[in-house]
């Protein structure tokens, strides 16, 4: 129905006469739906609206408002956003059968069982047994921990059936944590810790940014609500001392991309305020330091153009190469495409990120959002879900119990992820930190149970084989390969970083009455003597956390990183020369290098304040080393350390974040020198 036919909707009859104190709510949410729904679609919203109000009648939300406004909210934020009716509706049930008596079955009755399976995939689990042997406090926080998961688990496997489950769920939480200030303090702070656990990434996996942006900047509030007030008016203090330069960039990225011909619609952004706290908070670090505080967005027509537009950036700016980001190319699995990039300019780094406006429309709302504004939502099928078909897999290979279960999903879809591709050119996601032998278990537990290692294919462009413990890196191109000779074993549970993949081999020795205990596998046997003439590559500098390789030489052992870009040159058996396996509990270095790499503004004794911060922090400097673009206020400087343990590294780096000017820090991955080789 057009919105020049909203006359009296009293007289209409959509209204009910019974409404009081929430009249306006109700109303304003009927005009929304009829801007977009037909008149049988609102008189099945406005029967779905009559169950609901005789269900909740009577009862109160903590705020002492009438219950009913939370499903009239719910259903709002979701006919805001124009989603079908069969969808809105159900928002405007999804308690009824949980709260109150009214059954399921009546639901699927008067409402078919589309709408009846949406309720009833947002309803708690609720049939739990009481554990024994627990004393009554710990008994109902064991019930509640175990009816959490297993609420999560049907949510996850309604959500394989109908993803728009989830739309609700997220419209749900929204509206309570945006009511929140009503409950108990400790109530608060676990709804908004669950919110950050679990909505927040649930959200971001369905590409809805505007709802994760919104829930976490919420949900900070009541984690640290004076982080929260200090924040807020640090940024809004940073934002007006940048104003000028950021109105200069604007302008500046216009002209750019018209004189080449590009329409282009620029705009900034400022920063998030949680995701704002996610990086100074750990690191004491201050506001002003963080140059990608605001990012420009350029907004063109086609994907053709977004290449253009990066192309004439480039033209115009230095670019700093490590932070190229192509998502156009190779799209997010949630759905979001973009470039990215940063470049040098005004004296500063800054961030563009270049889409078009439909790649706008799916970075702030997801493919599931806008494709729920179908109502033959049932006929399309989103690449962006495929991980839902993965959840739904593992729930039927394996047996867990929803603690279990639901320990895999926050462990191996909701943390951070690399992006792996397969020879035929599919990507999969894995956990950061995964091995081969995870992405075998992520493709097909019979590939994860006979899985001998991989072919790899680098940024280099070389294609080398690695070992099953190998970890992984974003962009790789990886082939899995198999060998039928093989088995899993208890020493795979130490090489498996990824829940599925230790779950899956659990799951297999018990299958065949193998030991399932992490046993730790003796190390190598190598000759004394070797050990004794053992020294670090200064080629890869490898370190605790790296798997490591072996190469013996003229009696001389000669340890790298496995991986090394340098080692297939020097491995060659016909020279005398042959890999042998090493853990870094055989050699017992006393210390170990490593080589930083440090982007930051050119200023004068900006090295010599990175050399004295080191000098203060007692850590052995190597060698330093740098480069500066003075022509655009850009310098790089790499400095070599030795430390005896990780954490002297990380000190290091979060030491170096907090001196003046310097923009990034990160460890160098291979030293290409030929003084190094």
């Amino acid at each position: 129905m057009a919105a020049a036919d909203n006359q009296d909707l009293t007289m209409n009859g959509w209204l009910d006469p019974r409404m009081t104190t929430y009249m306006s709510a109700y109303q304003a949410f009927l005009m929304e739906c009829a801007e977009y729904l037909d008149h049988d679609e609102i008189e099945t919203i406005r029967n779905a609206f009559r169950v609901a109000d005789e269900a909740h009648e009577g009862v109160k939300r903590q705020s002492g408002e009438p219950y009913i406004t939370h499903p009239i909210a719910v259903a709002h934020w979701l006919a805001e956003r124009r989603i079908a009716a069969d969808c809105v509706a159900a928002a405007l049930l999804h308690d009824v059968v949980e709260d109150t008596p009214y059954s399921l079955r009546k639901i699927i009755h008067r409402f078919g069982p589309i709408i009846g399976s949406l309720v009833d995939g947002v309803t708690k689990f609720d049939a739990v047994e009481e554990p024994d042997d627990i004393d009554d406090l710990s008994r109902i926080r064991e019930r509640k921990r175990i009816q959490q998961a297993e609420t999560l688990r049907k949510l996850l496997m309604a959500m394989a059936e109908d993803p728009r489950v989830a739309l609700i769920k997220l419209a749900d939480r929204l509206h309570n944590l945006r009511t929140l200030g009503s409950m108990r303090p400790d109530r608060q702070v676990a709804k908004a810790r669950e919110t950050v656990d679990i909505y927040v990434p649930l959200a971001n996996r369905l590409g809805m940014s505007e709802v994760k942006y919104e829930l976490e900047d919420t949900a900070l509030r009541y984690l640290d609500p004076d982080a929260h007030d200090r924040l807020a008016k640090r940024i809004a203090v940073e934002v007006e001392a940048r104003a000028e330069r950021t109105a200069t960039t604007v302008r500046a990225l216009r002209q750019v991309l018209a004189q080449h011909g590009i329409d282009a619609d620029v705009t900034a952004r400022v920063k998030h305020l949680y995701s704002v706290y996610r990086r100074v908070a750990p690191y004491d670090v201050d506001v002003a330091e963080l140059n990608d505080l605001v990012t420009f967005r350029v907004l063109v027509a086609t994907r053709q153009e977004c290449y253009a537009a990066l192309s004439a950036i480039h033209g115009q700016w230095h670019q700093l190469g490590t932070r190229l980001r192509d998502y156009i190319g190779a799209p997010k699995l949630n759905g979001y495409s973009a470039l990215h990039t940063t470049v040098f300019g005004f004296e500063n780094l800054f961030d563009v990120h270049i889409r078009t406006h439909e790649m706008q429309l799916i970075a702030d709302h997801g493919p599931v959002l806008l494709a729920a504004r179908n109502p033959d939502f049932h006929n399309t099928r989103l690449q962006a879900l495929q991980w839902i078909e993965q959840v739904r897999g593992w729930q039927r290979e394996l047996t867990l119990s929803a603690s279990e279960f639901i320990d895999a999903v926050r462990g191996d879809l909701f943390q951070d992820q690399i992006f792996i591709v397969t020879p035929k050119g599919e990507v999969k996601d894995l956990a950061s930190g995964a091995t081969v032998l995870d992405l075998a278990y992520r493709i097909h537990t019979d590939l994860g149970d006979h899985c001998s290692g991989a072919r790899v294919t680098g940024a280099d462009n070389v294609t080398r084989y690695e070992g099953p413990d190998y970890a992984l890196h974003s962009g790789e191109i990886v082939e899995v390969l198999k060998k039928d000779g093989i088995r899993p074993n208890a020493g795979w549970l130490r090489i498996a970083q990824t829940r599925h993949a230790r779950d899956a081999i659990q799951y297999y020795l018990r299958q065949h009455q193998l030991p399932v205990e992490e046993t730790e596998e003796p190390d190598p046997q190598l000759a004394p003597d070797l050990l004794e003439q053992m020294r670090l590559a200064y080629c890869c500098e490898p370190g605790p956390d790296d798997p490591l390789i072996g190469l013996v030489s003229r009696g001389h052992l000669t340890v790298h990183r496995v991986g090394c870009r340098f080692l297939s040159q020097l491995s060659d058996k016909s020279q005398g020369r042959q890999l042998v396996p090493v853990r870094w509990s055989m050699i017992h270095p006393d210390h170990f290098r490593v080589t930083l790499d440090i982007m930051g503004r050119d200023r004068g004794g900006l090295v010599h304040d990175i050399a004295t911060m080191m000098a203060e922090a007692d850590i052995n400097v190597v060698r330093v080393g740098a480069h500066s673009f003075s022509s655009r206020y850009k310098a790089t400087i790499w400095v070599t350390i030795e430390v005896s343990e990780l954490e002297q590294m990380r000190l290091a780096c979060r030491r170096l974040m907090g001196v003046d000017g310097v923009v990034s820090v990160e460890r160098r991955q291979h030293l290409a020198n030929e003084e190094d080789r």
